[in-house]
């Protein structure tokens, strides 16, 4: 077939043939460069138009995106918010010849193959009208901070949903799956018979966006696409957003008040007044839920605080226990029964896998009060404060971590002197092993490694509770491990799992471990820790932490203890992960009186955290 033929069936609309033609051509001549200007005209004109509607953008910001989308069918139409901006998308849709159409918004981050991958997916599929796809959350610089899907990844794949059902699951479990307009693409017939929702409150300029969003998703079938094609520019927080942010909110309870029973938007836990507006009237009484002796120990200064005040105390392992005040500190986060409840940490390593989200997996929205140990996990919580799920609804505060307010006790003087006294220690200087983990005879080699050392080696294994699944295994591997090195050795020394890990790191000048928070834990006494990388399996975050094999354990513990390694400076990490030292128990109590015994004592405001950028939520 000849050039001007492809042209000719090119400029007639017969796209197939022209198609044709032109792989009959490559198949007979060389290809020069009017054959590649066909074959881009015909990429082109073959694609299905795709109308890209762009609300409040710049003629740059259209232009930049025009140029880096891949699909290139493309017709831009420029658009204001206003209350009749629905409308307005309707009337422009039912008199365009588009078959589909999306959405660009300023301060968004969009993947060259957004436009052409989502078309691909609505093309497969006859009887569905809209695609879904994943967003993330990044800051000024473009660290990503979050994404829409992260907590169900792999849930959502490729599935197709009841829209009018999933956004109601999206409003019962308050988190927002769908993203915004930006990250939604959706076929134009779908407009031939639109009517705003019966459903749908009052429409105005603060909720035009997502009425028009709740509108078209609500409408059919979506389908979701779990591929990162979105990201979203999230502003710093300050006061004019958090008037925005209002603003927002009310708009949105307007718009869905068919739910009238519930607030949906965002927990205004950074509204200092609405805060310290709501309190409640509950009995004297605190509920301490623990699930092993590492939390007893960690709740007890509060406890002994509690019982000072008069209040009454009840310890529980039963965390569906009813309460008037509850205090939980669990790696999984129970739905407590308690009227007013307060949240803390497990340990300064918890969630690990998904610092700096913690928050992600353990959700704190169901509770009253979060309290944080210091100023790294208030750093955390602020960059993640933003999100519905890491606040709680009286607000989180850095009040510092209850076993420093019991380092600084007499109790634990007297029980260090005395714990020396019945171990009878042999040397001066004392090594501690503290895995999180006791396995594939990881004590044998920590004694094998160090046991010539002029120095005692004291044994401490975390307590294990039954409820865990493979704890009993655990318990015989440290079981085990004792009986066959228990009384071999003059300077290897056992405390029981129970006792509080406090006041071994007390009487100790260095720690062994592998990934555990007690390498955190040992700040506060100044003792460097080291992790052999073997025990740890993974590459840990702890910049406070020498990390070494097992085969340099005994020249790093030699380098440490004789003063010859002094790179980490232990105390910059201690001021940094630990703050309000000896005051925790007192500050929360006086927050807990305030909120549900008419207290009177605000010095705990100080500690207040708000989080660092605008409200990620079911309208946002």
């Amino acid at each position: 077939m000849e050039k001007y033929h492809i042209l000719q069936l090119i400029t007639q609309g017969h796209y197939k043939e022209a198609k044709e033609g032109l792989e009959q051509y490559k198949e007979q001549f060389v290809i020069d460069t009017d054959i590649e200007m066909y074959e881009q005209i015909l990429k082109v004109l073959s694609q299905p138009k795709v109308s890209i509607i762009c609300i409040d953008c710049s003629d740059e910001y259209i232009a930049d995106f025009l140029e880096k989308q891949n699909y290139k069918n493309l017709e831009a139409v420029k658009l204001k918010t206003s209350q009749n901006m629905m409308m307005d998308v309707v009337n422009y849709i039912n008199g365009t010849d588009s078959k589909y159409v999306c959405f660009l918004e300023e301060r968004q981050i969009y993947d060259e193959d957004k436009i052409a991958l989502l078309v691909s997916k609505l093309e497969e599929i006859d009887h569905v009208f809209v695609a879904v796809c994943e967003r993330y959350y990044l800051d000024e610089e473009n660290n990503v901070i979050g994404s829409s899907m992260r907590e169900r990844m792999g849930e959502f794949s490729e599935r197709l949903y009841n829209g009018w059902d999933f956004l109601n699951f999206c409003m019962d479990v308050k988190r927002n799956f769908y993203g915004n307009l930006s990250t939604i693409l959706c076929k134009t017939n779908m407009f031939s018979d639109w009517q705003i929702p019966q459903w749908m409150g009052e429409i105005n300029e603060w909720n035009c966006s997502v009425a028009l969003l709740y509108a078209i998703l609500s409408k059919d079938l979506i389908l979701m696409v779990e591929e990162r094609l979105v990201g979203t520019i999230l502003s710093p927080l300050d006061s004019q957003k958090e008037e925005e942010a209002k603003k927002f909110q009310n708009a949105f309870d307007q718009l869905i008040a068919y739910r009238k029973e519930e607030r949906l938007g965002f927990p205004f836990s950074y509204d200092l007044d609405k805060v310290f507006q709501k309190r409640e009237n509950t009995k004297r009484k605190i509920t301490f839920f623990y699930s092993d002796k590492g939390e007893f120990h960690n709740l007890s200064p509060l406890m002994k605080e509690a019982e000072k005040r008069g209040f009454q105390v009840i310890c529980t392992e039963d965390m569906k226990e009813e309460a008037e005040i509850g205090i939980y500190c669990q790696h999984v986060n129970f739905k407590g029964n308690a009227k007013f409840s307060v949240i803390m940490l497990h340990d300064m390593m918890q969630g690990i896998k998904n610092w700096p989200d913690h928050w992600i997996a353990e959700h704190w929205d169901q509770f009253d009060i979060g309290i944080l140990p210091g100023r790294d996990w208030g750093e955390k919580w602020e960059r993640q404060g933003c999100f519905y799920y890491a606040n709680t609804r009286k607000g989180v505060y850095e009040l510092g971590y209850p076993k420093a307010d019991y380092i600084q006790s007499e109790e634990f003087l007297y029980k260090t002197s005395r714990l020396k006294k019945e171990l009878n220690l042999k040397y001066e200087r004392t090594i501690l092993y503290a895995p999180t983990i006791e396995r594939n005879n990881h004590q044998q080699e920590f004694i094998e490694e160090l046991q010539s050392l002029e120095a005692n080696l004291l044994i401490k294994h975390a307590h294990w509770s039954e409820e865990i699944e493979g704890s009993l295994e655990i318990k015989e591997q440290i079981e085990e491990m004792r009986k066959l090195h228990e009384g071999k050795y003059e300077n290897v020394y056992f405390m029981d799992t129970s006792a509080n890990i406090m006041d071994a790191l007390g009487i100790s000048n260095l720690l062994i471990s592998d990934e555990s928070s007690v390498m955190a834990e040992a700040l506060l006494f100044s003792v460097p820790s080291i992790s052999v990388t073997e025990w740890a399996g993974k590459e840990l975050p702890y910049d406070y932490v020498y990390k070494c094999s097992i085969k340099q354990l005994r020249e790093y513990g030699e380098q440490i203890m004789n003063g010859l390694k002094t790179d980490i400076d232990i105390e910059k990490y201690r001021k940094q992960l630990f703050g309000n030292e000896g005051r925790c128990a007192l500050e929360l109590l006086d927050l807990i009186e305030y909120f549900t015994q008419n207290g009177q004592n605000l010095h705990f405001k100080e500690f207040f955290l708000k989080p660092a950028y605008e409200p990620v939520c079911l309208w946002s």
